[in-house]
């Protein structure tokens, strides 16, 4: 696009159908195809480190023990990542199993990183290549069920997230986004400059959504089968 305005192109997850999804080659790949913001997931270990995972457990989709067994949907739920320390987290396989939707994704031995080390990781990449730092919009994964079993409560996650946003100096680079009310509001509390995402997959009409928000988000972003 020409004119002041241009398209943002997001890699979900970073370039999942082509790399394993979440991990730092992802990311990397998804930068040499020249998207603009990395999009992924946050959820918390053990030792409080920011982990990117979109479950807060090890899914049976991708992963596998550090003993190279295959986790089945039965059992993942017993993988709980707010369980394991980062080190722990670390000697899981999250690339080497076949992914029966993506099938044309590159398989290799790869672990779920932290946000920190993850972002430290791209940053010296895109400087390498000399090209634009890119933009991350990253979702707090919190489900008011799982408090305290799969991740801390609203207050303790936002903070813990907004605090390694901050130590990386990307806070104006940052959106954070949520299906959950709390975790949005927990976050305007401690930061007004990351802009906040509002992620909608209810049927209620905009103005009421907002409304039970309390304030006017960044981003209003629905489910694309609720757009005409």
């Amino acid at each position: 696009m020409t004119g002041k305005h241009s398209l943002d192109v997001q890699g979900h997850r970073g370039a999942r159908g082509l790399f394993p999804e979440n991990t730092i080659p992802a990311f990397k790949k998804a930068i040499d195809l020249g998207v603009t913001t990395l999009e992924l997931d946050l959820v918390i270990s053990k030792d409080k480190e920011v982990i990117i995972s979109h479950e807060p457990f090890f899914s049976h989709e991708i992963a596998t023990t550090p003993d190279g067994v295959e986790i089945d949907e039965a059992n993942q739920l017993e993988y709980n990542i707010y369980e394991l320390t980062y080190e722990q987290i670390k000697t899981f396989d999250v690339g080497s199993k076949a992914h029966e939707r993506f099938l044309s994704q590159q398989k290799m031995k790869v672990y779920k990183p932290s946000f920190k080390d993850m972002v430290t990781e791209i940053e010296a990449y895109v400087a390498e290549l000399g090209v634009k730092r890119p933009f991350y919009n990253i979702e707090i994964k919190r489900k008011p069920e799982y408090d305290n079993k799969f991740h801390p409560e609203a207050p303790e996650y936002a903070q813990l997230v907004v605090d390694v946003v901050y130590s990386l100096g990307i806070a104006d680079r940052t959106f954070i986004q949520s299906f959950d009310i709390q975790s949005l509001i927990e976050t305007r509390k401690i930061t007004e400059v990351i802009g906040l995402v509002y992620l909608i997959e209810n049927e209620k009409p905009i103005k009421e959504n907002v409304e039970a928000l309390g304030f006017i988000p960044a981003v209003y972003s629905p489910y694309f089968k609720l757009i005409d």
